[in-house]
């Protein structure tokens, strides 16, 4: 994936309405929505009664009269896509800040090396090691 593709991804992204989004909402059977206002109990209060809620797409369970069988599936998936979108740009950020980091490391590697019949397990431990500090710099992740 290009990079002006991981911007173009970004940016509708960031234009999205803020989440979490939530399935439910005033059309529970086909909505996802973000709470706009919490739920307030007391009848006397401004802007009393229950939560308030904006729509930001419809999935019905039907269309033409005629069931759809992944609806729910379909609006779980667009609910989570708001928070599972940008977990995966920093992802993606994270794992090509990995591979700058290695391709560096691997092209400094041999500068310090006397070619040698030593040279293999100088480069290899020292590969190992830049291997290392990228799993650091991505929290432990293999």
């Amino acid at each position: 994936m290009t990079p002006a593709r991981l911007d173009e991804i970004r940016r509708r992204c960031e234009a999205a309405t803020p989440g979490p989004w939530l399935e439910g909402g005033p059309y529970p059977d086909c909505s996802v929505c973000i709470q706009t206002a919490p739920a307030i109990s007391d009848p006397e209060a401004p802007g009393c009664g229950p939560a308030e809620w904006e729509p930001v797409a419809l999935i019905c369970p039907q269309r033409d009269a005629l069931p759809c069988p992944q609806a729910e599936a379909n609006r779980a998936f667009v609910a989570e896509a708001r928070t599972d979108v940008p977990a995966l740009l920093a992802e993606v950020d994270a794992l090509r800040a990995a591979l700058d980091f290695l391709a560096n490391a691997a092209e400094n590697m041999t500068a310090n090396v006397t070619w040698g019949e030593s040279t293999l397990e100088v480069v290899r431990d020292n590969f190992k090691v830049a291997v290392a500090q990228a799993r650091a710099a991505l929290g432990g992740r293999k």
